[in-house]
């Protein structure tokens, strides 16, 4: 009572890896539509480049485990994101300590739509095309029960973009050619 076999154990592993690359594989390859929600862990992004349409940019807090935090939330319609790498750590895990997390995603092979972040730090080097600070977010339509002043822009583009964050969303993410690692220890992108 209370063995599992190994053949039985090896079976069910085998079939859950196989769906699992299936699924995998179609959502890399742009085929399987994906939603995507990061909430509540720290993770930190980089991306070389990053072009966005639709853009707005506002302050809120967020609900976390440590309670609530202030960031900068950022709406994108529509992203490219280019040599994306995100990275978060589970930390104190019994018998092995800290593990980080990565997701890589080489060239030019993210997009995304309806992109919502909210980070605690965001730098890079950017431009923007068509930009109104000070803008009322709430009249923007994109903001639901939110009444605060931030900026809205048609257009934008980014370079050697880092963000630490806390919360990410898609209702659509497409990643091309990526890969998903795990390593001792805390670090980061």
């Amino acid at each position: 009572m209370g063995a599992l076999r190994k053949g039985r154990f090896a079976a069910i592993v085998s079939g859950g890896l196989l769906a699992a690359t299936i699924l995998g594989a179609g959502i890399a390859g742009g085929q399987l539509p994906m939603n995507v929600a990061l909430s509540g862990q720290r993770f930190v992004g980089t991306m070389s480049a990053v072009e966005g349409e639709s853009i707005t940019v506002f302050p809120r807090q967020v609900e976390t485990k440590a309670g609530q935090l202030p960031t900068v939330a950022i709406l994108i319609e529509s992203a490219r994101l280019t040599d994306v790498c995100l990275s978060t750590v589970a930390h104190g895990l019994p018998l092995v300590g800290d593990v980080t997390m990565f997701l890589r995603v080489p060239g030019e092979g993210t997009t995304a739509r309806d992109l919502v972040a909210d980070a605690s730090v965001l730098g890079g080097s950017i431009g923007i095309s068509n930009v109104e600070m000070g803008a009322d977010v709430s009249a923007t339509g994109d903001v639901q029960g939110v009444v605060t002043s931030g900026m809205v822009a048609a257009e934008s583009s980014m370079t050697g973009a880092r963000l630490e964050g806390v919360s990410l969303t898609a209702t659509s993410l497409s990643l091309r050619d990526f890969t998903i690692t795990s390593e001792m220890g805390a670090k980061s992108c």
